[in-house]
């Protein structure tokens, strides 16, 4: 049987809120061994249209994007940033991530 220490606290789940473009109201996801936790829930406090299901991803490589829609987007932001050289190579570049210009090539 397992004791709980006095001032040990119970583990706690980090969601993220994730936007969406149709489909559920809210969508959230957390990390967990080898993969995420996906849950999404709708406006009404009811649980209907709720659920939640695990996502195999062993190396949390999945961005919270679905697939292509970043490259979309990205290349809205691209048409709207001017060129400035790769932080690291120095090539030009419109490619920003994380804030610092990066061709994408370097790295």
């Amino acid at each position: 049987m397992f004791f709980k220490r006095k001032k040990e606290t119970r583990p706690t789940l980090a969601w993220e809120r994730l936007d969406n473009n149709g489909g559920p109201a809210y969508t959230f996801r957390t990390k967990v061994p080898g993969g995420w936790l996906v849950a999404t829930r709708e406006p009404h406090g009811d649980g209907v249209g709720s659920g939640a299901t695990f996502l195999p991803d062993p190396n949390h490589q999945w961005n919270g994007y679905s697939l292509g829609q970043e490259e979309l987007e990205q290349q809205e932001i691209e048409q709207q940033v001017p060129e400035a050289p790769c932080a690291k190579c120095k090539k030009l570049t419109n490619h920003i991530v994380a804030g610092q210009y990066k061709c994408g090539w370097c790295d």
